[in-house]
């Protein structure tokens, strides 16, 4: 049970990322695409993260810290370089955009690993984090050409809805 609900937390801002991209209309193509990167960096992120401090030693666990603020840091000063506009038009976008909503799975692998959880538990996280992204891209679809209802609206009441839910202990 640990294993989903750690997977819906890390999979969430791809939830709703996925729900806005399946809201423009995106050709069956570029969909695809979409599930292929965003579900794949989500199972593999954290079996990376796990692999990393695994192979380090859980005692090494103080240098994936920084290590993971630097690859942030460097996306985001990559992004803002080349320009958000630029990189939609050329598609790095699409590449990004999975990448970055990862590194909280692969810091969520290392820390399994210093848990001393097992790999099982580390790919089902990923599995049902890949999940959401799937059920996200369907959603804004539906939302917009069905109910012609914005998805974002009622995503952002969502995470409203699960951040007090943690706040008050009850999730």
């Amino acid at each position: 049970m640990n294993a989903v609900f750690l997977g819906v937390l890390t999979g969430i801002d791809n939830f709703a990322v996925s729900a806005g991209f399946g809201a423009q209309g995106l050709s069956p193509g570029r969909r695809l695409s979409l599930i292929a990167g965003f579900a794949g960096f989500e199972v593999l992120m954290p079996l990376v993260g796990f692999a990393l401090l695994t192979a380090a030693g859980a005692e090494r666990v103080e240098v994936l810290g920084p290590m993971f603020v630097i690859l942030a840091g460097a996306l985001v000063a990559w992004t803002v370089w080349r320009g958000v506009e630029g990189l939609a038009r050329s598609g790095w976008l699409l590449a990004l955009a999975p990448l970055a909503l990862s590194l909280d799975n692969l810091a969520l692998g290392a820390g399994m690993s210093a848990g001393g959880f097992g790999v099982g538990i580390v790919l089902t996280s990923g599995l049902v984090a890949a999940a959401l992204t799937v059920a996200g891209l369907a959603l804004g679809s539906v939302a917009v050409r069905r109910l012609r209802f914005n998805p974002q609206v009622g995503l952002a009441g969502c995470l409203v809805l699960v951040g007090t839910l943690e706040l008050a202990g009850g999730v």
